[in-house]
């Protein structure tokens, strides 16, 4: 049976909230869309109120109340406002407060989308919408757009049992086009997550975080005529371009621009590439020209810059870092870097025999290598016409600390399997011995003949292992001299054989060239025994090198976009975690090396030829 409650109207400034109403929480937050809502279209719904005889109360509509009072407060409305209530008797008061909070069911998504796309239908203004219904232009896009998906889509949004769902019907939105969007749906049925369906929306075109899009500009590109696809609902403000063809001639153009402008600093040649890879810069000298000094004002941002480093990673090191310190230590590196990698300055030889590459790094920066010298063009003298011995070739890639712990790596994986493989530890010995008697290059020597054991590092998997063999195949022999010739003379072949294996495996040459003959007699798999980490590999090069690994792993533009606001520690870990799933790939350094003719020719003490600074006699006789 129904009550019959007399209805009002009350003035705003007469009207206060219950103690007793039962919304507790969150009724005073988020009030700026009833507010325009209430401004726009006044109250729509009168308040539940009652009189103790103090005055008027709200029972139910405390967030309406707040609101209005806000918009008194704002000078919106009057202070006076006669707010329209209906007088409920103090007895029913909690239980139409929570008949009035629970009681109630929310209008479906789906609805409102559509409502919002009928109002813009009207030809309402966006701007009028949005101050209307107290929400940003940008939402009330959003809503239109989701508006205007296919019918069936949301259809389909709508049924409780469907498994689409919001993220996917946002996706779905990326495109006006309702017949791609129903097309796309059928063909990826239950696969259709939200990044497939933009995947397949957006397959021929270049998304904003190609490095081609962001080397022309999203704005270039406009300028020049091209279209652009917006995702409304990504925070990132990402997009795509569609005309792949106009990006790619401006591309070209922009490029022939770099090239004509570092040609113009006097080099001898000037080349443009897809990349340069460490191992194909190898197959340069490099004269790395001469910084200039620092002036003041430089070195005494550098002090600062290295002193605020040192105070942030003491705090890292004893309580780790916030998400603004870690952004701060990011700054003051790059800050640090900037200073250290100052444009040098190159002799008139260095530009008569030297050239540069340019190369379109993948965040879309030009990355220009100067001073490189073709081999052809290689001083017969060590030195530069100028007098200045010219530098080692630069690795920008790895430090030279990774990269002898990577051949070290290396080393240890070979060490394993010739200790288990007595055949061709007989053949090492022999030929170790026989280059020593026949021929002077004595870099050529695969063995390190005095017993001492080459170090690999203390987490590589093959020195314990190593370890625990000899002492099993070694068990037995005298530790003095005198008496381990007559024990040796009294084991079996096949002992002595397992004894020579456990022997020479840990004396194999980190520095010698011919060990790659061991490794290939041997068909070393490296990764049965390394696989990259962040502690031994991926948290000891930059960020744009673990994206060119993982890109070498198989990870597309689409897995790898989402990974640049990541820390370079959280990107360690995730390349780490897609390494370990790839038992092919290893660093580049680590990969098998074929022996080749030019090789054969070198130096005696040197494994690989090394430029500028390789030995006078030796270049002219690999020239």
């Amino acid at each position: 049976m129904t009550k019959d409650f007399d209805r009002k109207s009350v003035a705003l400034n007469l009207l206060a909230v219950w103690e007793g109403n039962v919304r507790k929480t969150g009724a005073d937050q988020d009030l700026g869309d009833l507010m325009a809502s209430i401004e726009a279209h006044g109250l729509l719904n009168p308040l539940h109120v009652f009189d103790k005889g103090k005055g008027t109360y709200v029972v139910a509509g405390q967030r309406r109340l707040l609101a209005l009072q806000k918009l008194a407060n704002a000078k919106k409305i009057d202070k006076d406002y006669a707010v329209p209530c209906i007088v409920v008797d103090m007895a029913d008061a909690l239980e139409i407060s929570l008949a009035e909070n629970t009681i109630r069911a929310d209008m479906h998504p789906a609805d409102q989308f559509e409502a919002f796309a009928a109002l813009a239908d009207k030809e309402m203004p966006i701007a009028d919408i949005a101050a209307r219904f107290g929400v940003t232009e940008r939402i009330v896009n959003q809503r239109l757009r989701l508006g205007r998906v296919h019918p069936a889509l949301l259809a389909e949004y709508r049924d409780p049992d469907s498994d689409l769902n919001l993220d996917e019907l946002e996706a779905f939105a990326l495109t006006d086009d309702q017949d791609a969007q129903l097309i796309i749906r059928q063909q990826l049925g239950g696969r259709a997550t939200a990044w497939r369906i933009r995947e397949a929306l957006t397959k021929d075109e270049v998304p904003f975080t190609d490095k081609r899009a962001r080397f022309v500009g999203v704005a270039a590109y406009e300028a020049a005529g091209g279209i652009v696809r917006r995702d409304l609902f990504d925070d990132r403000e990402s997009g795509y371009l569609i005309d792949a063809q106009l990006l790619n001639r401006l591309v070209s153009e922009k490029m022939k621009e770099a090239v004509a402008s570092v040609q113009a600093e006097g080099w001898k040649w000037v080349e443009e590439r897809e990349q340069l890879t460490w191992s194909e810069k190898q197959k340069f000298g490099e004269d790395k020209g001469k910084k200039p000094p620092l002036t003041f004002e430089q070195k005494s941002a550098l002090d600062d810059l290295q002193k605020e480093l040192a105070e942030l990673e003491e705090i890292d090191n004893e309580d780790g870092l916030s998400d603004e310190q870690e952004a701060r230590k990011e700054e003051v590196e790059d800050a640090i870097d900037k200073i250290d990698n100052r444009t040098p300055t190159f002799s008139k030889a260095a530009y008569a025999r030297g050239g540069a590459v340019i190369v379109l790094d993948y965040d879309g920066t030009l990355e220009i290598t100067r001073g490189l010298i073709r081999k052809a063009d290689m001083p017969k003298d060590k030195k530069a016409k100028d007098g200045k011995e010219a530098d080692e070739p630069e690795k920008p890639a790895f430090s030279q600390s990774l990269l002898t712990d990577l051949k070290d790596y290396t080393l240890d994986a070979i060490q394993v399997e010739l200790a288990e493989d007595p055949d061709t530890a007989l053949i090492a010995v022999v030929y170790s011995l026989a280059i020593r008697r026949t021929s002077k290059r004595y870099g050529w020597n695969p063995l390190a003949l005095d017993a001492k054991p080459q170090r690999v590092p203390d987490d590589a998997t093959g020195r314990a292992y190593i370890e625990t063999l000899a002492s099993d195949k070694l068990e037995g022999m005298p530790t003095a001299p005198a008496d381990l010739w007559h024990w040796l003379g009294l084991q079996t072949r096949e002992k002595l054989m397992d004894m020579l294996a456990a022997l020479v495996g840990p004396l194999v040459n980190r520095s010698a060239s011919s060990t790659k003959q061991i490794r290939k007699h041997l068909e070393v798999d490296v990764r049965k025994h390394f696989t990259p980490t962040a502690a031994n590999y991926f948290g000891k090069i930059s960020a744009e090198q673990i994206m060119a690994d993982l890109k070498e792993m198989g990870q597309t533009e689409t897995d790898l976009k989402p990974l640049a606001k990541l820390k370079k520690k959280e990107l360690a870990l995730y390349a780490e975690k897609i390494a370990a799933s790839d038992f092919a790939w290893l660093p580049e350094p680590m990969r098998d090396q074929p022996l080749d003719e030019d090789e054969l020719a070198d130096t005696e003490e040197a494994d690989d030829w090394e430029g500028i600074d390789g030995d006078e006699d030796d270049m002219d006789e690999a020239a």
